[in-house]
């Protein structure tokens, strides 16, 4: 008897996440030399699209445990497509689910520059498109938490690499957030003297609101850290600034810069006419 001809390697894979055959398909990896969870078919897609594209959802679940890539993009014949793409189209909440407990990128766009939730909705498979766009606004959330957290850490000890990198994914109402203490980003490098992190924030909106605990503005704490260039900055950028008055004491930044005994401090105040007050 002749041996069965495959066109590609996996093709076995394939062929069992088409009929959701998930003993077969775990037979078939187990014994090897039969493709792995992503074997491409091909247009370049992985029994995990195969599965997704099918509703099999035992073999989905089954390649996703022999490290199957959820990620993985087809080939443009298949318009550059994930295992969710297929599943969003096909209206597959099941698969979608299974999918996205498995890690699965919402964020991935086809060649057409849609993703599978945009997708869904074209296709109107509604179920599908709503669930996609809870788990997008899920994970935009908490990225933006996430993003948060460590951005006030790299603005208070002045990590300038980290705060290059976070500060592209912050949005203007984490930037002027009030975080613990009532400080924002900007007062927090401020205080630390961190010149170029405060440039950074500036240029991404940070508005120096004042510590709402303490009332001392992002000015105030630039002259206690003794950093003349970054006062003469905060200086130029906001003026208004300088009258602001501390709630402990009502002193403001001529205050502080005068008991730092910083001549080139209070010279960078001062020359701003019309704004200090006596």
């Amino acid at each position: 008897m002749a041996s069965p001809v495959f066109v590609f390697k996996g093709e076995m894979l394939h062929q069992a996440a088409i009929y959701d055959q998930r003993d077969l398909l775990k037979s078939l990896l187990m014994a090897g030399g039969h493709g792995e969870a992503n074997s491409p078919d091909l247009r370049g897609l992985t029994p995990l699209h195969t599965a997704a594209l099918h509703d099999s959802v035992g073999c989905l679940a089954e390649l996703l445990e022999w490290k199957g890539d959820a990620n993985i993009v087809s080939a443009p014949e298949d318009c550059c497509s994930t295992a969710l793409h297929h599943a969003a189209r096909n209206g597959h909440l099941r698969c979608l689910k299974v999918l996205i407990d498995a890690g699965a990128r919402v964020d991935i766009r086809n060649k057409e520059g849609k993703t599978a939730m945009q997708i869904a909705f074209e296709k109107e498979e509604y179920d599908c498109g709503k669930y996609l766009r809870t788990v997008e606004g899920i994970r935009r959330a908490t990225r933006e938490e996430e993003v948060s957290k460590e951005l006030f850490r790299a603005c208070s000890f002045g990590d300038l690499p980290r705060v290059k990198e976070l500060i592209e994914e912050a949005s203007t109402t984490t930037i002027n957030k009030l975080y613990q203490g009532g400080s924002t980003l900007l007062y927090k490098a401020c205080q630390g003297g961190h010149l170029e992190v405060v440039n950074l924030l500036l240029g991404k909106g940070a508005d120096g609101s004042p510590n709402t605990i303490t009332g001392v503005a992002p000015l105030y704490v630039a002259c206690l850290s003794g950093n003349v260039e970054l006062v003469k900055l905060m200086v130029q950028v906001m003026p208004q600034a300088i009258n602001i008055p501390s709630k402990i004491d009502s002193f403001t930044a001529l205050h502080a810069a005068a008991g730092e005994g910083n001549e080139a401090m209070i010279k960078s105040i001062l020359q701003i006419p019309g704004k200090v007050k006596n």
